[in-house]
C-alpha cells in the first residue's frame, strides 16, 4: 500500500468546494498526505479554477444558492475535461434547496464518487431513514447499509460508500467493508469531509472504487493511532493527534492495519 507515496510524488491539486466549518481542517489534512488544496467557491472563478485541478470534491455542508451554482459551473467544467468528482451530500434531507440541489448534480454532472452517512445515502437511494434502535444487531444494520449502497449505485450508476461504525463501499460487482476507526472520530467535527478530500487525492492515483476504500481506511486508522497516542486526553488532543497522524504511516504499517474485508454480492 504505497499509495501516500504515490500522493506525495504526484502532489495532485484537489479542487474543493467545502463548507465554512471545516475548510481548515480540510485543507490542512490534505497537505499532510502530499497533496494541495484550493477551496475556490465563487461561481466566477470556479470553472477556471477547475480546469488546471487534478480532482474536484463537492462538499455541500453549508450551503446557499451561490454554492449551488458554483457546483454545477466546476461540476460541468471538471466533466468536459475528463476530471473525476467526487459529491458529499451533506444534509441533503433537511432542505429543498438542498434536495434539488443534489438531484440536479447526479443527474446533469454523474460524480464518479457519492459519499455519506446512512440517512444520507438512504436518501439518495430513494428510501426514508430508518432510526435504528439499541435492540438492532450490528449484522442488521451492516445489511441495511449494503443495502443502501447497493440501490445508490444500481440508482445513479458512481461508487457508493455509506460510512459508519463500519464503512460499505460499492461498485459494480465489487463490495467490500473496511472496520478501521475510532468513536472519538464521531467527536470531532469534519471528519467526513476530511475523508472527502482524501479521496479526491487518491482518485489522482487509482480507480474511484479503490480511492473510496483506501480514503475511508486512512481516516479510520488516523482515528485509530490519534486516539493511541493523545485521545485519551481529550478533545483537543485527539483532533491534533488525528491530524498528525495523517502524515504518520508507511506502506507496511498500511498494509498491517488496514482492516478491509470482501462481501459476497
Amino acid at each position: 500500500m504505497d499509495f501516500l507515496y504515490q500522493i506525495q510524488k504526484k502532489s495532485p491539486l484537489i479542487h474543493m468546494i467545502s463548507n465554512y466549518v471545516t475548510a481548515t481542517d480540510t485543507a490542512n489534512a490534505l497537505l499532510a498526505i502530499g497533496a494541495s488544496p484550493v477551496m475556490s467557491d465563487d461561481p466566477l472563478e470556479v470553472e477556471e479554477v477547475t480546469s488546471i485541478a487534478d480532482a474536484l470534491v463537492l462538499n455541500m455542508g453549508t450551503f446557499s444558492p451561490a454554492h449551488a451554482e458554483a457546483m454545477f459551473l466546476a461540476g460541468k467544467k471538471a466533466k468536459s475535461m475528463g476530471k473525476s468528482v467526487i459529491l458529499d451530500p451533506v444534509g441533503v434531507g433537511i432542505s429543498r434547496l438542498r434536495r434539488e440541489a443534489v438531484k440536479r448534480i447526479l443527474e446533469e454532472i454523474g460524480p464518479d464518487i457519492v459519499k455519506g452517512n446512512f440517512s444520507e445515502m438512504a436518501f439518495l437511494a430513494g428510501e426514508e431513514s430508518r432510526s435504528r434502535g439499541v435492540d438492532v444487531s450490528e449484522e442488521d444494520a451492516r445489511k441495511d447499509g449494503l443495502s443502501i449502497a447497493l440501490k445508490v449505485y444500481q440508482k445513479w450508476g458512481c461508487v457508493a460508500a455509506v460510512t459508519g461504525k463500519t464503512d460499505i463501499v460499492v461498485f459494480q460487482n465489487k463490495a467490500v467493508e473496511i472496520y478501521n476507526g475510532h468513536p472519538a472520530l464521531k467527536k470531532m467535527t469534519g471528519t467526513g469531509c476530511i475523508t472527502g478530500g482524501i479521496i479526491g487525492a487518491f482518485l489522482c492515483i487509482e480507480d474511484a472504487f479503490s480511492a473510496a476504500v483506501h480514503g475511508l481506511m486512512l481516516v479510520g486508522l488516523c482515528g485509530e493511532k490519534g486516539y493511541e497516542k493523545a485521545g485519551y486526553l481529550g478533545s483537543g488532543s485527539f483532533h491534533r493527534a488525528f491530524m498528525d497522524a495523517l502524515s504518520d504511516w508507511t506502506a507496511e504499517e498500511l498494509e498491517k492495519r488496514g482492516k478491509i474485508s470482501e462481501i459476497r454480492l
